[in-house]
């Protein structure tokens, strides 16, 4: 072989080297707010690989001849015309891959910049503005395969109660997040480790709406058990990757117990059943481990074991003493928690146990983990000791 056909050889196959460097170089480079920045570095490797190629087409026999025209603004044009390893050079510099890279590159931009504004738009516990679900359908559109987007709008719908849109919307991002219809996933082996975290979130949020349509939508107490049980289902998915031994940081787990209980408490509560019933003794062991947690916001898990005992003297034939002392004791621990709260929302929570204690017909129809209006405590609340705490909110 000639010495010549060596060189280019060599020539193309260092240049091919090269390439693959910049390839494995490409892995660390740090992000870049700028996408034109990658697309100069892609042009920088096209360029190489076309200088790869051109050499290491120069030792294959056989003819290539390349014909290309162009036209250069709207009246000029260029024409270019080569052969052998020069058309090689023209075909891996013309056709250009990094094209569609780059499109996909600022697709995702874009889509990270509009789910940016979807997601800072929509509060953590208020009515969202009404831009923000047109920031979070473009988003979904952009790219229909990312579950984000159609976790946020789940969001929005979850906070202006429309339950079965965001029952929808959530389970969908579920699927895309997971690559399984959210309805097939039966074992926690589906889901990859990565994916856990977001997994449990929209189990926790599925949970929630399913127990707004019980609160707003069911026709009778059966329906709204169903609905319930659905809450149940989602609540275990979630404690799949959680128990009561994980760190006390762990405050998925809280929550997951904490709508578990919560659950439990309603199923009770809707079945009219006494305090013998599983639902009851469960919701109370529940709510009391949730309390008993490193990081439990106490006072709400208190009123609902209030409410709870407050029931179950109720529905005694003759009012059980022992009840009716245990729901006054968890209320004015409640009262006390909520008093000694600095938390952003205590106001709103003060305003929300006075309408619970004094006028619960009224209160806004709760929905995911929001208190029960439970009747039974306007009774406690005449108590001189609940009273007193409870207007000193």
């Amino acid at each position: 072989m000639k010495t010549e056909v060596w060189l280019s050889f060599i020539f193309g196959t260092v240049f091919f080297l090269i390439s693959i460097s910049f390839s494995f170089i490409a892995f660390y480079l740090p992000q870049q707010k700028d996408p034109q920045i990658l697309g100069n570095f892609l042009y920088v490797m096209q360029m190489t690989l076309a200088m790869s190629a051109s050499g290491v087409a120069a030792v294959i026999p056989g003819f290539l001849n390349v014909e290309l025209k162009r036209r250069l603004g709207p009246s000029g044009s260029i024409a270019i015309r080569a052969g052998g390893a020069i058309a090689v050079f023209i075909i891996v510099l013309v056709v250009n891959p990094r094209s569609l890279t780059l499109d996909q590159v600022m697709q995702r931009v874009s889509y990270d910049e509009i789910l940016e504004k979807c997601t800072s738009d929509i509060p953590l516990s208020a009515t969202p503005g009404e831009e923000s679900m047109a920031y979070c359908r473009q988003a979904a559109n952009l790219d229909p395969k990312r579950w984000e987007a159609y976790h946020q709008i789940g969001r929005i719908y979850y906070w202006t109660e429309d339950y079965s849109q965001a029952i929808e919307n959530f389970a969908q991002s579920v699927t895309l997040l997971v690559g399984t219809p959210e309805n097939q996933i039966i074992t926690a082996s589906q889901i990859k480790a990565a994916a856990v975290t977001d997994f449990d979130a929209m189990e926790i949020n599925l949970s929630r709406s399913y127990v707004g349509i019980a609160n707003k939508v069911a026709k009778d107490n059966a329906d709204s058990i169903r609905w319930i049980d659905a809450s149940v289902e989602h609540v275990r998915k979630g404690l799949w990757f959680h128990t009561p031994k994980d760190e006390t940081a762990d405050t998925v787990y809280d929550e997951l117990i904490y709508m578990l209980a919560l659950d439990h408490a309603y199923r009770w509560i809707l079945s009219n059943s006494t305090q013998t019933d599983d639902d009851f003794k469960q919701s109370v062991h529940e709510f009391k481990e949730y309390i008993g947690r490193p990081k439990a916001v106490r006072q709400w898990a208190e009123y609902h074991l209030a409410c709870i005992y407050a029931k179950a003297n109720a529905r005694s034939e003759h009012g059980d003493a022992d009840d009716k002392k245990l729901a006054r004791e968890f209320l004015i621990a409640s009262l006390r928690d909520l008093l000694g709260s600095n938390s952003e929302k205590g106001p709103f929570q003060h305003i929300l146990m006075k309408c619970l204690l004094f006028f619960p017909d009224f209160c806004h129809a709760p929905r995911g983990s929001e208190p029960i209006a439970c009747r039974e405590m306007v009774e406690l609340a005449r108590d001189d000791g609940v009273r007193s705490l409870a207007l000193a909110l």
